[in-house]
């Protein structure tokens, strides 16, 4: 399975509604992290174009929405993040460098 950092823009006013969906999907994911507000880390057997397509899917994004998926190593580091237990994931899941 890979691990890829998921990051989005979107460029128009959602209800708490789509973003409960759009959290659910990225949650639906073997594993994930949301250190950032919109940047999240997940576990998952599909492809980038698949995990576009799925977020797609649950109608929050639009053809003016940006989204960006990338393969992860694991090697990183970070600061600030959303909370300390997102920190404890990181750290048990990042090669810190």
């Amino acid at each position: 399975m890979a691990w890829y950092v998921v990051s989005y823009d979107l460029r128009r006013e959602v209800s708490r509604r789509d973003w409960y969906n759009l959290y659910s999907a990225l949650k639906g994911a073997v594993d994930y992290c949301w250190p950032l507000e919109s940047i999240w880390i997940i576990e998952t057997p599909r492809k980038p174009s698949e995990v576009i397509n799925i977020l797609v899917s649950t109608g929050i994004l639009d053809d003016n929405d940006g989204i960006l998926v990338l393969e992860i190593t694991g090697v990183g580091n970070y600061r600030r993040v959303i909370n300390q237990d997102v920190a404890q994931w990181l750290d048990g899941h990042l090669d810190k460098q």
